[in-house]
């Protein structure tokens, strides 16, 4: 989730490069990744990856797709998309 960080010398929040990288491993070792884009920053660059290519990272789980897009929408509260997360957590441990 999120994947921003404090720069400590700005101040600013900017992107954590290292929660692309952890993901980019991850996939590379065949773990299913779960981003919550609805969090922003660097979770929504990566929701946005998976969506754009859902077939690569999901190919035999098609009926989770709507589940994942709704994982991107921030105008959702908490509850639904923790209870969204659950869902798609259940559905793969059964697959």
């Amino acid at each position: 989730m999120f994947g921003n960080k404090k720069n400590k010398t700005t101040g600013e929040i900017e992107e954590a490069s290292g929660v692309i990288d952890e993901f980019d491993i991850a996939y590379q070792n065949g773990l299913l990744l779960i981003p919550i884009g609805a969090t922003g920053f660097v979770s929504e660059i990566l929701w946005n990856k998976v969506i754009n290519s859902y077939k690569d990272f999901f190919p035999n789980h098609d009926y989770l797709l709507d589940d994942f897009k709704t994982l991107g929408d921030s105008t959702l509260d908490n509850s639904t998309i923790i209870q969204t997360v659950i869902k798609i957590v259940n559905n793969l441990n059964w697959r």
